[in-house]
């Protein structure tokens, strides 16, 4: 199995329909399917409730997740067992967890960006229910723009950082309209996101703000012209026909 999404489109996982049970082994499906092979440990079986919604393009992935308290893990074998790598990015929405990747344990706070490296063994607690957004970049998309996060360890960008206010928002409407937009687009859209989140990550790495060369600025301007241009009106249309 990938470790990241392999078609296009959306899909939906929920234990609400699953018998309690076999609600511990299904979310352990669920949460492998939707994002790369992994362990669950549910402290109560036939009590857990778990709700993915999962929007996917050219190997990106945003999910909406929301669950009862359980662990989380990723071992060697699980790392073993995939084909690709994957960096994800934990949005916090909710309640409140702590991924221990290298020996370290950072709190999974409210409104903060956690970033975690999957090609090394983690483990996420949650000991009450949560709700967060995930998102799930190619390995080789994200270091081509931050290569010092190789063999990093796990890193966390503040909820009050203006940049991680904007990856969530973009985030947030990904999940609300990324199935409509035109699949010539949606992975350009995705790159826009990362684009923000490498900002928020170098700002945060180098405790300062980022120096912002004319090209870039120029570069910045061309999206902004061609979001107006092309992905908006494209947006308009495809939301009227659902309609």
């Amino acid at each position: 199995m990938d470790s990241h999404p392999k078609t296009e489109g959306s899909k939906t996982y929920i234990t609400d329909a699953v018998p309690a049970h076999k609600r511990s082994v299904y979310w352990q499906e669920a949460t492998s399917e939707a994002f790369l092979p992994l362990e669950i440990e549910c402290a109560e079986d036939e009590d857990f409730n778990g709700h993915i919604e999962l929007v996917h393009s050219d190997g990106f992935g945003v999910s909406a997740v929301s669950a009862d308290a359980h662990i989380v893990r990723r071992s060697r074998r699980s790392i073993k067992s995939s084909e690709k790598s994957s960096l994800i990015f934990i949005c916090q929405k909710s309640g409140s967890g702590i991924v221990r990747q290298d020996s370290q344990n950072i709190v999974l706070e409210q409104g903060a960006i956690t970033f975690i490296d999957s090609d090394r063994p983690y483990e996420f607690k949650f000991d009450d229910s949560f709700e967060q957004t995930v998102l799930q970049v190619p390995k080789h998309v994200f270091l081509d723009k931050c290569r010092w996060l190789m063999g990093s360890p796990p890193i966390r960008v503040s909820g009050g950082n203006p940049l991680a206010q904007l990856v969530q928002a973009n985030l947030d409407t990904l999940l609300k309209v990324g199935n409509a937009l035109p699949k010539t687009i949606s992975p350009k859209v995705f790159t826009a996101v990362v684009d923000l989140l490498s900002l928020a990550l170098d700002e945060t790495a180098e405790g300062a703000q980022p120096e912002v060369s004319e090209g870039q600025i120029m570069h910045i301007q061309r999206s902004k012209r061609f979001c107006q241009s092309k992905i908006l009106p494209s947006l308009e249309q495809d939301l009227n026909f659902i309609r």
